[in-house]
């Protein structure tokens, strides 16, 4: 699963503040928090990520993310199962504690309707449903 350059991953600023947290600890840090949340796991269940990928991913060399690694270890953040010739396996720990906001599931609304628009947006959904009705009927009648 690696990203496109594309892609974005949400950093807590506090973990951006975490005493003792490098930026490059921070993004690595996230790139692990993204890659197990999108293995539909629990964020608490372990991952496998090659530290090249991680180290891509952040836009650092392997060895600094290496020691970012090492750092979010340090830091009880993540742990890590190491095994020679594998990519290594990480789960996070301390990480949801510090941050227990970013890591709860999205609430559902009963409706699916969106709880609150701005008017400008409820005039540009009449415009574009008029449009999209004024093409109405059959597509195959013909007039």
């Amino acid at each position: 699963m690696k990203p496109s350059l594309e892609s974005w991953v949400k950093l807590p600023l506090k973990l951006l503040r975490q005493q003792g947290m490098s930026k490059a600890s921070a993004a690595v840090c996230c790139i692990i928090i993204d890659q197990c949340a999108k293995a539909d796991r629990s964020l608490q269940e372990w991952v496998s990520i090659s530290t090249s990928e991680i180290a891509e991913s952040a836009g650092y060399t392997k060895r600094t993310a290496i020691r970012a690694v090492l750092e979010l270890e340090a830091l009880h953040l993540i742990e890590v199962k190491r095994e020679s010739g594998c990519a290594s396996r990480y789960r996070l720990t301390g990480c949801v504690e510090l941050c227990p906001a970013a890591f709860q599931p999205p609430k559902l609304s009963k409706s699916s309707k969106p709880s609150h628009i701005t008017e400008r947006e409820r005039e540009e959904m009449e415009e574009y449903l008029s449009l999209v009705n004024a093409f109405g009927g059959d597509e195959h009648e013909q007039a």
